[in-house]
């Protein structure tokens, strides 16, 4: 009997391990719903599709956006392991290096990253985090930058 309970304690605490190590996972294709955007004004013109990858190493974001201002696609890689994951993004031939470090809150996925834009600094933290159905994504990012801060909320469904 105290055999028993031992091996049953061990699997326990195996089992809690590896539930530990799965994390969400964001892979899919994801369209913007433009009537959910919290956070600046006019932005229900806008239309986004985000395209994850993800795997034990890296989330890649292929982004495609339809703006007032014109089209504009990017990729960006996170690494999962804590390392930073440095990216160049342009918009508008502007074009800005960024440096982002990823980690786990739970089920929330946040990527802290930082850059610069007409010689001032740039800092956003974004929190992605899933409905228990798995349809829907939420992304909230805030940002410091040029002397203000502010949030973005965005909802995307799965397509």
């Amino acid at each position: 009997m105290r055999r028993l309970a031992l091996v049953l304690v061990a699997l326990g605490t195996l089992a809690a391990r590896l539930s530990a190590q799965t994390h969400t996972d964001f892979s899919g294709k994801w369209e913007l719903d433009p009537k959910s955007i919290e956070g600046t004004p006019g932005a229900g013109s806008v239309s986004m599709t985000l395209t994850v990858t993800q795997d034990a190493k890296i989330i890649k974001v292929a982004q495609q956006a339809k703006t007032p201002m014109g089209e504009q696609a990017t990729t960006t890689v996170y690494n999962l392991d804590g390392s930073e994951s440095k990216n160049t993004v342009s918009n508008g031939g502007v074009t800005v290096d960024l440096t982002s470090t990823a980690s786990w809150d739970g089920p929330v996925f946040v990527v802290k990253t930082k850059g610069e834009l007409q010689g001032q600094p740039i800092t956003y933290v974004e929190h992605w985090s899933l409905d228990p159905d798995g349809k829907t994504l939420h992304l909230q990012r805030d940002i410091t930058g040029m002397g203000q801060s502010f949030s973005l909320k965005l909802k995307f469904n799965k397509v």
